[in-house]
């Protein structure tokens, strides 16, 4: 199958004429022809006929990289093969919730923490999100009740899987925000830099720019804090203006120049 890596220019870039210039820093897409029916591959919608996709990195060898992955799941997809899926906070819910209907198994209250706490009672030993992504649901309640220590604490445990296929960088963007909560913007950074310099298909690669640049304006160094503040915003360009982190972001980039 033919796919091509391609650059979407911004407006006021100098090569915006020449789509495939190696190294001029705007963002880097896929382009393919799919004939068969519409269907999706790893949460993203596989359209008959033309399908832009973004590569998810600004750097031509990690595209290319990103590329070879994608032509062998979408090959795989053809030939009607098991297709790799990304590992997420609600795939693995969602897989623990159809492992309770097939079991029998009657409906569970009182929120994301209890549903973390029964799923790692229920499900067998060696099932992958049980050490890392319903560890995910517990530090994401206990950050959003301004407890970054005991969110720390659940990261911590889970370091030796940071870019494991179950976490995907998603421990580190954790551990992340609860420093950041904690003002600790060095050690925030040190985290964020780790899924920023990773491969851009880690879990939150996007948004650990954002996190960046909030430890660098916790730091006070504000040329830092401006620069992955732009990285962020150009990453989110295509996204909707009332989207809550975005209309953030905007307005923290603002106030900081």
């Amino acid at each position: 199958m033919e796919i091509t890596i391609y650059r979407r220019h911004s407006a006021d870039c100098k090569h915006k004429d020449d789509r495939y210039h190696p190294r001029c820093g705007c963002s880097l897409w896929f382009q393919f022809n799919w004939t068969q029916p519409e269907t999706t591959l790893d949460g993203n919608k596989l359209r008959r006929g033309q399908n832009k996709w973004s590569a998810e990195t600004r750097i031509w060898s990690e595209a290319q990289t990103n590329l070879k992955r994608l032509r062998a799941d979408l090959e795989a997809l053809l030939e009607g093969k098991p297709v790799r899926q990304s590992v997420t906070v609600k795939a693995a819910v969602n897989k623990w919730l159809e492992f309770r209907r097939k079991n029998g198994l009657t409906s569970t209250k009182g929120g994301a923490e209890s549903l973390a706490a029964e799923a790692s009672k229920e499900l067998p030993l060696d099932f992958p999100t049980n050490k890392v992504t319903l560890d995910a649901v517990r530090a994401n309640v206990l950050l959003n009740r301004k407890n970054p220590a005991g969110a720390l604490g659940e990261r911590h445990s889970v370091i030796p899987y940071d870019f494991a296929d179950a976490s995907k960088g998603e421990t580190i963007y954790y551990r992340g925000e609860a420093l950041l909560q904690m003002h600790s913007g060095k050690e925030a950074a040190a985290e964020f830099q780790k899924l920023v310099r990773g491969p851009a298909d880690m879990v939150h690669w996007s948004l650990a720019h954002l996190g960046l640049a909030r430890a660098y304006t916790m730091m006070g160094d504000k040329d830092k804090s401006l620069a992955a503040y732009r990285e962020f915003l150009e990453l989110w360009k295509n996204a909707g203006p009332d989207v809550p982190v975005l209309k953030q972001a905007k307005a923290e980039y603002a106030k900081l120049q």
